[in-house]
């Protein structure tokens, strides 16, 4: 690295501070919002779950300080966002076109073209709590990576401080499957990048684990009541 390049590289540093929490999820489209807990439950029911865990995340990030919000969602007929998820100074982008690799990849290129450190959550995560996520935070000042694993094989959380390892991580990774967090441990083992490993939780992906999410936090119950009420919430 030449001077020059080290100088340079010193100013966009100095200009990366702060967090960034990065909300990923899908515009809550009939057909389209957990599919495999609709063919137990019906499209109907499914999306009334789906409308539920994301403002049950919403509940979850809204009080976070030191930390800037990025709604990271994919859309369908060029939607707005629903009213009850764009909280008042949160910013909102598109999830890029690709694999879920590819999207991870864009959002944290743009998290941290103006932030230190960057953080991706999902939002059919029961357990997720603000101490988790100050945790993904603080360990990533001595960390390169913080992930949290799902008990399904993959993860509810991942989080980096810089590029370096980004594209390595996020390719070529079976994408969808119960080896996900298993093969990305390994790529980060196979390069020795510090990693910092939160609680495994679990993902809602059926009826017994919606069943489950009910009997595990009593809030859920309360907002499936406000979601049900409030059709033009999403």
């Amino acid at each position: 690295m030449t001077g020059n390049e080290r100088m340079s590289r010193g100013i966009d540093d100095a200009a990366r501070i702060g967090n960034t929490l990065m909300v990923f999820f899908r515009y809550p489209v009939k057909g389209h919002v957990k599919t495999r807990l609709a063919r137990e439950m019906g499209d109907d029911a499914a999306l009334k779950v789906y409308k539920t865990l994301l403002r049950y995340t919403v509940d979850i990030v809204k009080d976070l300080e030191g930390v800037d919000i990025l709604l990271v969602y994919e859309a369908r007929g060029g939607k707005s966002l629903p009213r009850g998820v764009l909280m008042e100074g949160w910013a909102e982008v598109r999830q890029a076109d690709g694999d879920m690799g590819q999207r991870f990849l864009d959002a944290f290129r743009h998290a941290l073209d103006n932030s230190a450190k960057a953080v991706i959550i999902g939002t059919d995560c029961i357990g997720l709590s603000k101490e988790i996520i100050d945790e993904a935070f603080d360990a990533l000042e001595k960390d390169d990576v913080v992930i949290g694993p799902s008990e399904d094989g993959g993860y509810y959380l991942i989080g980096m401080k810089g590029l370096i390892y980004a594209e390595v991580i996020f390719t070529g990774i079976p994408w969808g499957t119960d080896k996900v967090f298993e093969r990305t441990m390994e790529k980060m083992d196979r390069l020795r990048i510090k990693v910092h490993r939160l609680p495994k939780l679990f993902d809602v992906d059926t009826v017994k684990d919606w069943e489950r999410s009910l009997k595990a936090d009593p809030r859920l119950k309360a907002m499936q009541e406000l979601v049900e009420k409030d059709r033009g919430w999403a």
